[in-house]
């Protein structure tokens, strides 16, 4: 439903859609400001479907190309039952990176997941997690590029709250922007540490 081609932003948001967040950053490192857009449907007023992204390239020009789209990397902002799933959301590009960064309490925690351009396709290359659980707080540092997970135990219940590390060595794997959950990555990750698969 979304236009290749567009000479402002406005032109690739379709009456169904509004934008919800905008990013502006040099993705591709070809010194143009790129813009990396979030839509979120009009008639998902509880706010429970998966959100659109949209990766807009600047041309010479001045015009912008649609170069990736992914339906999968931001999820809902609520589940069914009507809980807000973060707290705070935030997107932003750096030093040719995307920042997808998640804040929430309870058993969401925090997600934060890094993208960048790896020739003409754009991966997932981080994930990082935070859980506040009883007794402790665990991290999860994923870097995907070189396949380690390092894991962080703190124990809460000790005065000086003693940490706990393991890194782990898992399967390098491509993960493409059009088609990754961050989410589900980092799910599948911890399910692997778990059963030692």
């Amino acid at each position: 439903p979304f236009p290749k081609m567009g000479t402002k932003i406005s032109d690739f948001v379709s009456g169904g859609y509004k934008i919800q967040y905008q990013a502006e950053g040099d993705l591709n490192k070809d010194g143009l400001p790129d813009v990396v857009i979030v839509l979120k449907s009009k008639t998902d007023t509880l706010g429970v479907e998966g959100r659109t992204v949209l990766i807009l390239l600047k041309n010479a020009d001045k015009t912008y190309y649609l170069d990736k789209t992914s339906e999968y990397v931001l999820q809902g902002e609520h589940t069914e039952d009507g809980y807000k799933i973060y707290d705070t959301e935030e997107i932003s590009i750096e030093d040719g990176q995307l920042n997808i960064n998640l804040y929430g309490t309870g058993p969401s925690g925090n997600l934060f997941s890094r993208f960048k351009y790896s020739g003409k396709e754009f991966i997932l290359t981080y994930i990082e997690t935070y859980n506040v659980g009883a007794g402790s707080h665990q991290a999860l540092y994923y870097d995907l590029q070189k396949g380690e997970l390092i894991e962080e135990i703190t124990n809460t219940l000790e005065e000086d709250m003693p940490s706990k590390t393991k890194t782990f060595h898992l399967k390098k794997e491509k993960f493409l922007f059009e088609n990754v959950s961050p989410d589900e990555i980092i799910v599948k990750a911890y399910e692997k540490l778990n059963t030692g698969d």
